[in-house]
């Protein structure tokens, strides 16, 4: 009915197509290798250490006293990080109102030259 060499091209077609992905390289991307915990900010970190804590001492894991102490321990990092997120931001709102100020006093300045 066809001719065997329709029947050998598409043959060649699909091994072509079946095997390709073993023979190209492909390139991993950076955000695809990095773990979750990698991506997470400290507080994220800290909070997820914490809700595993309190899953692991319901769960009888995790002796009383280590579990008061552990939690103790990720409340003050987790203390440290929130004074530490507060100075952060209480300092990129002094820089941009200094900006700002800078900014406008030039425009007046530059205004009172023109007249």
């Amino acid at each position: 009915m066809y001719p065997a060499w329709i029947i050998v091209l598409l043959a060649l077609m699909v091994l072509l197509l079946v095997t390709w992905p073993f023979f190209s390289k492909s390139e991993v991307p950076d955000s695809a290798t990095n773990s979750v915990p990698a991506v997470l900010s400290d507080r994220d970190q800290a909070y997820v250490e914490l809700a595993d804590l309190e899953y692991d001492y319901h769960m009888g894991k995790v002796l009383p006293e280590a579990y008061a102490n552990i939690r103790q321990d990720l409340l003050s990092q987790l203390i440290e990080v929130r004074d530490a997120e507060k100075k952060a931001k209480d300092a990129i709102a002094a820089n941009l109102e200094l900006e700002i100020r800078k900014r406008t006093e030039g425009e007046l300045n530059a205004s009172e030259t023109k007249s």
